[in-house]
This record gives C-alpha cells, sequence and structure tokens, in this order.
C-alpha cells in the first residue's frame, strides 16, 4: 500500500467523513480486500473508529464486506459513473450532431461520436 492515508483539516481534529474517506481511499490503494486492523493503521485511527464507520459503509453499500475483510462497493462505482471531466459537454456535442445532420439532410439518427476520458 501507498504512504499511509492521513487527512487532517487544518486546526482541529479530522472529522467522520474525512475519516470514511481515508478508509475509501486506503481500500483503493489496497486494490483488493484488507482487514480492519490493516485499514485503521493505514489511515491512523483507532481499529474501532475503523470499524463503526467500514459498517456504515457497508449500510450504504459504499463498502462489501467478505468475512472480516473489506472491499470498495457497488455504489463507489455507480457513483462514478455519473462523474464527468468536462460536465454537460456530451449533451452539448449531441446537441450540434443533431443539428448538423439537419443541414445535411440526414436521418434523425445521423453517427455521432463523442469521445470520453481524460
Amino acid at each position: 500500500m501507498d504512504a499511509a492515508v492521513h487527512v487532517r483539516t487544518k486546526n482541529r481534529g479530522r472529522g467522520v467523513l474525512e475519516g470514511a474517506f481515508a478508509l475509501l481511499e486506503a481500500l483503493r490503494q489496497h486494490g483488493d480486500e484488507a482487514g480492519v486492523t490493516e485499514l485503521a493503521v493505514a489511515c491512523g485511527v483507532p481499529k474501532s473508529t475503523a470499524h463503526r464507520l467500514l459498517e456504515q459503509l457497508v449500510a450504504m453499500e459504499a463498502v462489501e464486506r467478505r468475512g472480516p475483510r473489506y472491499r470498495l462497493g457497488a455504489q463507489l462505482y455507480r457513483l462514478g459513473q455519473a462523474w464527468q471531466p468536462h460536465p454537460g459537454l456530451a449533451r452539448r456535442a449531441a446537441c450540434r450532431c443533431t443539428g448538423c445532420g439537419r443541414r445535411l439532410g440526414a436521418a434523425s439518427s445521423w453517427p455521432c461520436c463523442v469521445m470520453s476520458g481524460p
């Protein structure tokens, strides 16, 4: 696993969301399943805190538990699918393609390709 995942807000302790995101990041860095102790050490939080946060994340399907081990859950995948590097770009490009198709006399299903990715 990469360097320890420590998130602190200036002049105050770690908040609940910071702890939860630190655990998610630790799971991402691990790349597979990880145990509570391993995640707690990676995030610099007590084991009991890591367990409590992980169980809340399990209830939200952000994390999956398999026996004593945890991994990233399907809800994170679904949320990630909604992320767009340039919000609205695909919609605007589709409108332009439809307009070009009309001007060229093409059918409304005129093929248009919108690239995605970084």
